[in-house]
């Protein structure tokens, strides 16, 4: 009996730091994904049984909880022992170790949302803490140097000092070291923070935003005609007032030339934005291309030279641009019908050259991912939204404006988004907000943008140094304990 009673309070102190990991991890993810319930019905997406609708929605939240949570609690058990064993650079293998566990953490969670529509990678850092530090000085300043992970690594180091530090309880038994360390750390933050990446600037080009709050409901003829209607309305306003060439986006989903196509003959498309304005006036469109597959695009259009290029999506949306394998598991188990579910297939990823620049082209998700437009070594950044699925919700559409300030500051480049049911908006290179439209309203927002030929060190060799390092960390403080 007390060997038995022994053996399992000895069973419950081992779990315990695991458990206090991945508890916080719960917490905070629980907090994180909780704009999930704002899909609650998905009549949207054909699927009318409530409690259906509720188990899917409920596996979603939670299984993306418990996925994301699960490398903070292997975590829990190692950083403990890095600090009980005799380990020199605790507080680096530390920052290797955590690190290294959000790169994990970005792939499964990819992963337990598999489908026919996904794109193996590390494209999902929902709550990556870079993204929680949106508007605190320093930190994300550095984003041009080494991007969200090493911002994230650099943070773990400085708290796993301070950590430090209080352990040893007096000054005195604080090492070297513990002091280079935090030089070293201290001298590579501030640098990193003001270190610009000078290149080519070209003029500053007006910018209009379409900013639309259209439902994601079936609509009958009469409201798809009111909807395009609006859209025209939209465009031909934003040319009047072109006093020079300007870029006009609209949101993802829009469908403008799709739509105009059905009321002008191949050969009338062309006059008609060549009429728009006697500027040049380039319009960033999304299609869907139907063929024997369904990829969602981007299509760029000049009103002089026609359409001067498209970009891909690439990283789609589980459950409404392709369904996941639990959630397929689930339609058969409670025979719900997800067949107005359109499965769309990932396209490649490319950007548009036009007159000397590499305009970058996110298309909703994708902004969340670094490495989508660092493969595209950008100019300047565009992005289309559309939170109508999720009925505009705040916390999904905030979380959204922190990634795109991010990849501003990666890549030190513009950023304009155009969303629908969201907010629209226009950052700087400093991630800073020069430029935003109200929520959930329909709007034409203005502003100026200039591109820049600069490429910033992120820009340049993207997460693998810190990746490289985070790793060979924490392999060589494996090594450590077990030898």
């Amino acid at each position: 009996m007390d060997l038995s009673l022994s053996s399992r309070r000895s069973r419950a102190r081992a779990n315990r730091p695991f458990l206090i990991g991945f508890s916080i991890g719960i917490l905070y993810f629980a907090y994180t994904f909780a704009w999930l319930w704002s899909l609650h019905p998905l009549s949207t997406l054909g699927i009318n049984n409530t409690a259906a609708s509720f188990v899917l929605i409920f596996v979603g939240y939670a299984g993306s909880i418990i996925v994301s949570s699960l490398p903070w609690g292997i975590v829990g058990i190692l950083i403990p022992r890095v600090f009980s064993k005799n380990i020199p650079l605790k507080s680096l293998t530390v920052a290797g170790l955590v690190t290294t566990s959000e790169f994990i953490r970005a792939w499964l969670f990819g992963l337990f949302l598999w489908g026919s529509g996904s794109v193996p990678g590390p494209y999902w850092p929902f709550g990556h803490i870079a993204y929680v530090l949106d508007g605190l000085p320093i930190l994300p300043d550095t984003a041009a140097v080494w991007g969200i992970y090493g911002i994230l690594f650099m943070l773990v180091w400085l708290v796993s000092l301070i950590f430090e530090f209080f352990e040893k309880k007096n000054i005195a038994a604080v090492s070297t070291a513990w002091g280079a360390q935090l030089s070293v750390l201290a001298c590579a933050v501030l640098l990193a923070a003001v270190i610009q990446f000078p290149g080519t600037e070209g003029s500053s080009i007006p910018v209009a935003v379409l900013q639309t709050n259209r439902s994601s409901a079936d609509q009958t003829p009469a409201e798809r005609l009111a909807d395009f209607q609006q859209q025209l309305q939209m465009l031909t306003d934003a040319a009047r007032v072109a006093a020079e060439p300007m870029i006009i986006i609209f949101p993802e989903g829009a469908g403008f030339n799709s739509a105009l196509t059905s009321f002008l003959t191949p050969s009338a498309v062309p006059e008609f934005y060549q009429k728009l304005s006697e500027h040049e006036l380039l319009v960033v469109d999304s299609i869907k291309v139907r063929t024997e597959t369904t990829i969602s695009k981007s299509l760029v259009v000049s009103s002089r030279n026609g359409v001067v290029g498209s970009v891909d999506k690439q990283v789609l949306s589980p459950g409404g641009e392709f369904i996941p394998q639990v959630a397929k598991l689930i339609n058969t188990v409670l025979r719900a019908d997800s067949s107005r579910i359109t499965p769309l297939v990932p396209g490649k990823s490319a950007a548009v050259q036009y007159q000397g620049f590499t305009f970058s082209i996110a298309l909703c998700s994708e902004i969340l991912s670094p490495h989508i437009l660092r493969s595209q070594q950008p100019d300047a950044i565009f992005g289309s939204g559309n939170l109508a699925l999720f009925h505009g919700n705040p916390q999904l559409d905030g979380q959204m404006r922190r990634a795109a300030a991010m990849r501003a500051r990666e890549h030190q480049k513009y950023v304009v988004w155009a969303s629908n049911a969201g907010t629209s908006y226009i950052i700087n290179p400093e991630g800073d907000t020069v430029a935003q439209a109200p929520r959930l309203q329909s709007q034409i927002l203005t502003g100026t943008i200039v591109p820049n030929t600069g490429r910033t060190w992120y820009t340049k060799a993207g997460d693998w140094p810190i990746f490289v390092l985070s790793f060979a960390i924490s392999l060589w403080s494996f090594r450590k304990r077990t030898a």
